[in-house]
């Protein structure tokens, strides 16, 4: 039996995108910018260390943060696909490895 593997680019619809793209916009200052250069631009800890000149662990703790804050943005928003909601976290716990 074959294991389906997750990504952000099939779990969730174009809907899902613009909300979620939506919601890190409103995130505040480091928040933001940590989830750009982690997602988006697809940098590893350690670059994103190097490249905004704080520890490693300030950027978990604002990945951390962040994540919260989405997941809670993202399921207030009615047209965002709640049963898969539990995958956020995931990818979150996936992207820090």
């Amino acid at each position: 039996m074959k294991t389906r593997k997750y990504t952000e680019e099939n779990i969730f619809t174009q809907m899902d995108h613009a909300i979620i793209r939506s919601a890190v916009k409103k995130l505040p200052g480091l928040l933001s910018v940590v989830v750009e250069m982690r997602f988006w631009k697809q940098l590893t800890l350690d670059d994103i260390s190097l490249e905004i000149g704080v520890s490693t662990e300030v950027i978990e703790v604002a990945l951390v943060k962040a994540a919260r804050i989405l997941r809670e943005e993202c399921l207030r928003h009615p047209a965002f696909s709640r049963s898969k909601h539990s995958l956020i976290e995931n990818l979150r716990l996936m992207a820090a490895a």
